[in-house]
């Protein structure tokens, strides 16, 4: 069994109910990514808006292909950028949640001008 929080392969014996842990050594840690490798994950663009200034709500709605669920467990991350000064994002923002619900809202502060948002989210299924 995998056990995704604590890195590990945990070992289980259904008929004794005796869990170990699979020992590997000689694996090099995984390294990070390379900024200059192509992005293998899904960018998705949504038209330009024309907002009026002031306090407005980013709704954020994922829904998941036939057959597959979140993983409740894993943390699944949410960050946001604004790009100008026309949006304000809130302090929390940012944010790991384990099993997050959908639609996320995103309390918001828009002013007058050109600006962008952006959003990067990993989910884990």
């Amino acid at each position: 069994m995998a056990d995704t929080n604590n890195q590990a392969i945990r070992i289980i014996e259904t008929a004794s109910g005796h869990t170990s842990t699979l020992a590997i050594s000689g694996i090099e840690a995984f390294q990070a990514s390379d900024p200059e490798v192509e992005f293998y994950g899904r960018v998705i663009e949504l038209p330009q808006a024309r907002l009026g200034a002031g306090q407005g709500t980013v709704v954020l709605q994922i829904d998941l292909p036939e057959g597959y669920k979140l993983n409740t467990l894993a943390p699944s991350t949410f960050h946001w950028e604004a790009e100008g000064d026309v949006i304000v994002l809130p302090a929390d923002a940012d944010q790991t949640v384990k099993g997050p619900t959908f639609p996320l809202t995103l309390r918001t502060t828009f002013r007058e001008g050109r600006g962008t948002l952006s959003g990067e989210f990993a989910i884990y299924c």
